[in-house]
C-alpha cells in the first residue's frame, strides 16, 4: 500500500485558500492581526466543529475547557480579505490572525481600511529576500562501522543510553499509543526508508501537512526533519534504534529552506494548531530563529521571555492545551548570538542542550537563562556526534541542538506510554528533578542531562 493511502486525513481543510501561487513567484507576505472574534458562527460550546475527539479528550483528562483562543478566526474576515485580492495562506486561532500573499489584483490600501484588522505586518519581503538553503548546520561527522552489538542500538546505542532510555525499551515503552508531532523543514526520503516501514505498515502515520504553498511533497527538499524523525521512529535491528519506534507520528514541514524570514514563524504556529487539533500528545521542534535574511523583524536579544514574540507564546499556548512540548535551543553558543533563539523561550516548553559523549556542553549550544530568568536549556541530551539514519536510511552521524530535542521527544513518549495521565508539567517536573545537575542547574545545561529511568521511579512514587 502506497504511502498517500496511509495518510489519514482529519481536517477537510487543512491551509485556507491556499492557490498555486508560490513563495517562488517573489511575492511578499503579510501578517494580519485581526481586533476581535466578533460575530463567530463557532462556539465554545461545539468543540467538535473545529477540534478531533482525542483532541477534546486530551483537554478533558487535564480539565481543560475550550475557550475563545480555540475559536477559529471569523471566516466573513477571511472573504474580506480574498475581496482585496489576496491568497489567504493560513489562519491563526490562537493569535487571531491571517498569514496573506497578494495576488495581481491586490489592494492594500482598501485592505488597511478594515475596521477588523488592527495590524498589518510584512512578513516576507521577497524583492530582498536571497535564497539559500536557509540551516544554521553543525559540520558533518564522517560516518563510523555500526557496531554488532550494543543490545541491536547499534550507533544509537550511546545516545541512548546516556538518558537510560534502553531501561524503558527493555520494560516494553517504546511510545505505542503515543501521538507525536514534527514540525521541521522536510523530511527527504523518509517514505522510501526500510528503517520506517513499521511506521507506514503500522498504521502509525497520523498524517503529512505541508505549510508551504506550492511546494506539497514533504518527502522532497532538506533532510533535516528526516534526521531528526530517524532518531525518534527508526527501527533497523541491529544497525539503529530509535528513542520512540512505537509511537504514531505526524509529520508537518513548517520552513522553507531557500530563505530564512519571519513568515516560516507564523508557519510554525499554524502547524502547532494543527497538531493540536489532531489530538497529539507530545510536539517536537528542532527550529528557531534569531535573525532574517530580509533584515526585517529580526529577533531583539532582550526580549526572549515568551511573550514578546507569538511565536513563543503559541507555543507557550499547545503546552497550555495539554501537549508536552520539546524545542532544541539552538546552535549559537560559539557565535556573538550565544544565547537561545525563538521559541525555545516559551513558557512551559521542554527546552534541550546539547551536550558530548563526556557530559559537558558542546560548544556551538546555545546559552540560557530566558531574559525573564527561567532555566533554558531545562535539560541536555546527547548533540555532538549523534547518531541518525541518512536519507538513504543508513547509519550515520551529525550534530546540533536539533538532534538532542528528539532523544528527549521520544523517551517523553515512552514515558506517557507507561503513565497516561502525566500532564505536560508533571512530565517537565519528573525530568527536570531527576537530571544530573538538578541540585544545581546552571545556564550552560539547565537541570542537566536527562534520565529516564529516574524520571519513572519519581513519578511511580509522587504520582502512584
Amino acid at each position: 500500500m502506497g504511502i498517500g493511502q496511509k495518510i489519514k486525513k482529519l481536517f477537510a481543510v487543512a491551509l485556507m485558500g491556499v492557490s498555486a501561487l508560490t513563495f517562488a513567484q517573489k511575492n511578499n507576505c503579510y501578517w494580519v492581526q485581526f481586533a476581535d472574534k466578533h460575530n463567530s458562527p463557532y462556539s465554545v460550546n461545539r468543540p467538535w466543529e473545529y477540534l478531533s475527539l482525542r483532541a477534546i479528550e486530551r483537554r478533558a483528562k487535564y480539565g481543560i475547557k475550550a475557550d475563545s483562543t480555540d475559536l477559529p478566526v471569523n471566516p466573513a474576515y477571511v472573504d474580506s480579505l480574498r475581496s482585496c485580492g489576496f491568497v489567504v495562506l493560513h489562519t491563526s486561532r490562537w493569535m487571531n490572525g491571517a498569514t496573506i500573499m497578494p495576488t495581481a489584483d491586490a489592494d492594500l490600501v482598501r485592505l488597511r481600511r478594515n475596521k477588523f484588522i488592527s495590524k498589518i505586518e510584512c512578513t516576507l519581503d521577497a524583492k530582498n529576500v536571497v535564497e539559500t538553503s536557509g540551516w544554521d548546520r553543525i559540520r558533518k561527522y564522517p560516518d563510523y562501522p555500526v557496531p554488532d552489538a550494543n543490545d541491536g542500538y547499534g550507533n544509537a546505542y550511546d545516545q541512548i543510553k546516556m538518558l537510560n532510555g534502553d531501561w524503558l525499551h527493555k520494560q516494553g515503552y517504546t511510545g505505542d499509543g503515543v501521538w507525536v508531532a514534527v514540525i521541521d523543514g522536510g523530511f527527504f526520503n523518509v517514505d522510501g526508508v526500510r528503517a520506517y516501514s513499521h511506521v507506514w505498515n503500522g498504521d502509525r502515520l497520523i498524517d503529512v501537512v505541508d505549510l508551504m504553498p506550492g511546494r506539497p511533497d514533504v518527502f522532497n527538499g532538506n533532510p533535516h526533519g528526516g534526521q531528526v524523525f530517524s532518531v525518534m521512529a527508526g527501527m533497523d535491528d541491529g544497525r539503529f534504534i530509535g528513542t520512540a519506534p512505537g509511537a504514531s507520528y505526524m509529520l508537518l514541514r513548517s520552513e522553507d529552506d531557500r530563505y530564512e524570514a519571519p513568515v516560516e514563524m507564523d508557519n510554525f504556529i499554524r502547524a502547532l494548531e494543527i497538531a493540536d487539533s489532531a489530538g497529539v500528545d507530545i510536539i517536537t521542534a528542532s527550529l528557531g530563529y534569531s535573525s532574517f535574511e530580509d533584515g526585517m523583524n529580526d529577533i531583539d536579544i532582550n526580549r526572549l521571555d515568551g511573550e514578546s514574540y507569538r511565536i513563543s507564546v503559541a507555543e507557550g499556548m499547545a503546552v497550555k492545551k495539554g501537549i508536552f512540548v520539546v524545542n532544541s535551543v539552538g546552535n549559537k553558543g560559539a557565535t556573538q548570538w550565544r544565547t537561545i533563539t525563538v521559541p525555545s523561550d516559551a513558557k512551559g516548553v521542554m527546552s534541550v542542550g546539547a551536550v558530548g559523549r563526556a557530559g559537558t556542553r558542546a560548544p556551538f549550544s546555545s546559552y540560557g537563562p530566558t531574559t525573564d530568568g527561567r532555566f533554558a536549556p531545562l535539560v541536555c541530551a546527547l548533540g555532538r556526534r549523534t547518531a541518525v539514519l541518512n536519507h538513504r536510511g543508513e547509519p550515520s552521524f551529525n550534530s546540533g541542538t536539533s538532534l538532542a530535542a528528539p532523544l528527549v521527544a521520544g523517551l517523553s513518549a515512552c514515558l506517557l506510554q507507561a503513565f497516561s495521565d502525566l500532564s505536560p508539567a508533571q512530565l517537565t517536573e519528573a525530568i527536570t528533578s531527576t537530571a544530573s545537575k538538578a541540585s544545581s542547574p546552571d545556564e550552560e545545561v539547565g537541570f542537566g542531562i536527562a534520565d529516564f529511568h529516574a524520571a519513572y521511579l519519581y513519578i511511580q512514587k509522587k504520582y502512584r
